[in-house]
């Protein structure tokens, strides 16, 4: 149980960096870009998560976390280079 709760605690400091880059203000095409981008990530993470909740163990807890790192760290990406 504790090692789940720094899992949830993990992805929702992930989850409010990513809102917070997508929250700053930018260019319309650019920030339509980046909302394409963590929407479609969103569902994908959603999906693979739910095919991978019946494995045992921390596969799902895991993944998730990875994944929502992945997106923080593309979103800022984004953020840094589109004009």
């Amino acid at each position: 149980m504790i090692l789940q709760q720094c899992y949830d605690e993990a992805d929702d400091a992930l989850a409010k960096d990513i809102d917070t880059v997508v929250a700053k203000p930018r260019s319309a095409p650019c920030t339509a870009l980046l909302k394409k981008y963590v929407d479609g990530s969103s569902q994908q993470t959603d999906s693979l998560v739910a095919d991978v909740d019946a494995q045992p163990g921390w596969l799902s807890a895991d993944l998730k976390m990875k994944l929502l790192q992945q997106r923080s760290d593309t979103a800022r990406l984004i953020d840094e280079t589109c004009k």
